[in-house]
């Protein structure tokens, strides 16, 4: 997006909040750009993530179901 209003001759206002650790966004990027670095695909990490939740849910159905 820089780049493009860059070439536009625009300028544009940075929001404070994009780099502070209080807010979710920001640290799951940071941590999603941790993973990159390492050679990590967020998505390979997201599929494992959905995998144990799968296994979660079933778990606490057949718990229900006791």
């Amino acid at each position: 997006m820089r780049g493009f209003l860059r070439r536009k001759g625009q300028t544009w206002v940075d929001d404070p909040t994009n780099e502070s650790d209080g807010y979710e966004r920001v640290r799951t990027r940071k941590v999603l750009e941790l993973l990159r670095d390492r050679g990590i695909a967020a998505s390979s990490v997201l599929s494992r993530i959905a995998l144990l939740r799968a296994g979660g849910d079933l778990e606490v159905a057949r718990v229900l179901e006791e």
